[in-house]
């Protein structure tokens, strides 16, 4: 007889070809639909404790595999998604945010580590992961979210609720709704910054996030040069501006920026420039 660890493998391993071609993670998404099913929470458990699927969730997970061969991106199957070792709700029209934007965490983190009473802004909040991090590791911070999206704001305060942290939620378009006098210790943002002509080559699983929160103008990086050029009339004056880019267009932001404001780049897990830092330059 095969033991129950031999079994579930065998489970995981059928279902996975059924995915071939349709993910290059396939396995590891089979085991994570299963995992959801489960309500387990790692890995491991899914070959431990005689582990095994009844009929009706055997039945749900084809009906996951189903959805996910129509090209629908796993997190909005399962309904979440899991960022800096947290896990948040997501849900369809909202953007799925990616591993690489974990960067930004680490740098503030870091940064503004012991220090208290930080005031943040952060522009385009999404499903509110930034935000919502940077509340549980710099407790002492005052943090403004905003986005366009009402969904977007609903899903964020939900997640918030989740993860029992206060943050100012409020719908708007970049900084129309600060005083002139507002002034932050730190502005952040994960701003759309693919080219309109680079989105149409886009993977079709993308293109069912919303598109807004993916094109940035004609080449990708107006809508970030416009965001820099206003946030730092509103950061005080050993404030920065943090915003996640496109590596390509980094010669851009120098040529446009460098010269008005310090600016410093950090590499990703690629080595490719992900995240930059600006500065006020007082000479």
């Amino acid at each position: 007889m095969l033991s129950c660890e031999t079994r579930i493998e065998k489970l995981v391993s059928n279902y996975t070809k059924e995915l071939k071609g349709v993910s290059q993670s396939a396995r590891a998404e089979i085991e994570e639909m299963i995992l959801t099913i489960k309500s387990l929470n790692n890995r491991s458990a899914l070959y431990m404790h005689s582990q095994t699927l009844a009929p009706h969730e055997i039945s749900i997970l084809n009906e996951m595999i189903a959805i996910r061969r129509k090209g629908i991106p796993l997190q909005y199957i399962l309904g979440k998604v899991y960022f800096y070792g947290l896990e948040f709700k997501i849900s369809p029209g909202v953007f799925i945010p990616r591993p690489e934007t974990e960067l930004m965490i680490d740098y503030v983190i870091k940064e503004y580590s012991g220090c208290n009473n930080l005031n943040i802004l952060e522009i385009g909040t999404g499903s509110g992961v930034i935000s919502i991090c940077l509340t549980k590791f710099l407790a002492t911070s005052k943090i403004i979210a905003t986005d366009i999206s009402r969904k977007a704001l609903e899903l964020a305060r939900h997640n918030a609720k989740l993860h029992k942290v206060k943050i100012d939620f409020i719908q708007a378009n970049l900084f129309d709704f600060l005083s002139p006098r507002a002034k932050f210790d730190l502005i952040i943002s994960n701003p759309p910054y693919v080219g309109s002509d680079e989105y149409k080559f886009l993977a079709p699983e993308v293109k069912l996030e919303p598109r807004k929160a993916l094109i940035g103008g004609k080449y990708g990086y107006e809508f970030t040069l416009q965001l820099v050029s206003e946030a730092v009339a509103y950061i005080k004056e050993q404030g920065k501006v943090i915003v996640e880019i496109d590596y390509r267009a980094k010669d851009v932001y120098i040529a446009r920026l460098g010269n008005k404001f310090k600016l410093k780049f950090l590499p990703d897990f690629n080595l490719k420039q992900r995240v930059m830092v600006v500065e006020k330059n007082y000479g």
